[in-house]
């Protein structure tokens, strides 16, 4: 199984310098995990030691990027932050406006297993969220950008831009039970 490290690691190779931005850092281990020459964490409440980060800002990610007054030149973004659909969306939306036109945004947990771990307000302790709603959403309604997602951790949603991406049709409502039959579409899941 590739994890959202060995996906994000692949994908900075070949910059220079190679810029990371991480959403969500948790307890930090994207800093030690991750090889690239600049690593920004944002996260308003962290859990541990993030000193492997170049600069790292304790702070929501609309604050983060409210406060950005140039473009960032970003090689690879995770998202891991709060999983919820809105929340995500503005997420990648503002990843994007900061990203280098070979970068990649890569979103955790857009697939998930049961319909438990997926419900919000979160309802268990494994918890996905709905993240996937807008994985599907943009594979819907932006043909500047490839949006797919690899069957691995917990399904890694990859964000990059594109011209002309093939859209898919958007259903009226996106349910656990249409995404139960049209998963593999509505995700465009692929293995790593």
């Amino acid at each position: 199984m590739k994890s959202r490290w060995d996906v994000c690691n692949k994908r900075l190779r070949g910059f220079s310098p190679s810029r990371f931005l991480e959403i969500g850092t948790k307890a930090g281990r994207g800093a030690r995990m991750i090889v690239a020459d600049w690593k920004i964490g944002v996260d308003p409440y962290p859990a541990g030691d993030n000193n492997g980060y170049t600069a790292f800002y304790k702070m929501t990610s609309d604050e983060f990027f409210a406060q950005q007054k140039g473009y960032l030149n970003l090689s690879v973004v995770l998202i891991d932050g709060l999983h919820l659909a809105d929340q995500v969306e503005r997420d990648i939306l503002n990843a994007i406006s900061h990203l280098n036109p070979l970068g990649t945004v890569v979103v955790h947990d857009c697939n998930p297993p049961d319909e438990g771990s997926q419900i919000v307000p979160r309802q268990q302790v494994h918890w996905n969220g709905d993240g996937w709603k807008t994985i599907t959403m943009l594979r819907a309604t932006r043909s500047d950008l490839r949006v797919y997602t690899l069957d691995t951790d917990e399904g890694l949603g990859i964000v990059e831009w594109s011209r002309n991406e093939r859209l898919i049709p958007l259903p009226g409502e996106l349910t656990w039970d249409g995404l139960v039959l049209h998963r593999t579409e509505w995700l465009g899941l692929v293995e790593p």
